[in-house]
This record gives C-alpha cells, sequence and structure tokens, in this order.
C-alpha cells in the first residue's frame, strides 16, 4: 500500500502485475499480446494514479503549511493593529500635553511683559 494513505485506494485497479515484453521471435498469440497490453495498461494506470496521490499529498502538505503561515501572520497584524492603536492614544496625549505646556508657556511669556511693563512704570517714576 502506498504511503498516501487510504484514500488513494479507490483510485488502484487491483495488484500490479509485472511482465516482460514479447520478444520479436515468440510465438505470442493475439490474445497473449492482447493480455500483455491489458496488464501493462493497468500497471500504467496504477503508477500515474499513485503519483497523483503522492502530488495531492504534496499539495496538501503545502497548503497546510501555507495555511499555519496566513494564520500566523493574522496574528501577527492583528497585534501590529492593536500597537498601532496604543501609539496613536500615545500621540493624542502627548499632543494635549504639548498643547497645554504652550498654552502655559504663552502665559509665562504675557506675565513676564506685564512685569516688565509694571517694573517700567513704576521705577521710571521715582
Amino acid at each position: 500500500m502506498s504511503e498516501c494513505g487510504e484514500g488513494c485506494d479507490r483510485w488502484r485497479v487491483g495488484d500490479v502485475q509485472h511482465t516482460a515484453w514479447p520478444t520479436p521471435h515468440s510465438n505470442a498469440s493475439f490474445g497473449s499480446l492482447q493480455k500483455q497490453v491489458s496488464i501493462m495498461s493497468s500497471n500504467l494506470t496504477a503508477k500515474i494514479d499513485e503519483i497523483q496521490c503522492h502530488q495531492h499529498a504534496d499539495t496538501s502538505a503545502a497548503l497546510h503549511a501555507i495555511r499555519s503561515q496566513l494564520q500566523e501572520l493574522n496574528k501577527s497584524v492583528q497585534t501590529c493593529q492593536s500597537e498601532v492603536v496604543e501609539v496613536k492614544r500615545d500621540m493624542v496625549a502627548i499632543k494635549q500635553e504639548i498643547d497645554t505646556l504652550q498654552a502655559a508657556k504663552e502665559e509665562i511669556e504675557e506675565l513676564r511683559n506685564a512685569v516688565i511693563a509694571w517694573r517700567s512704570k513704576h521705577e521710571g517714576g521715582r
């Protein structure tokens, strides 16, 4: 039995029989030749079925590997998407902090200008 498994057995045509080619000098009758051609045809069909079975098994294994890789890739993409969401959230928080600091800076500059104006007004009058 082939290592392909039981699924391929339904395509097989009995046991494979190997017979030699008739020589040109043999007294083989037409019926005997016909039988040999039939056996050879059966052998060839069995061999083709076995090759197709192996190809099917190889294809199935390759598809399984591809599916596994796709699942891993999907997990990786989901992880990346989660990380992108977290980075965007962090960027919004940083932007808010920058806006707060910018407003505080502007307020400090206004206070400094007011102090400078007050000093010049009060010190200039002395």
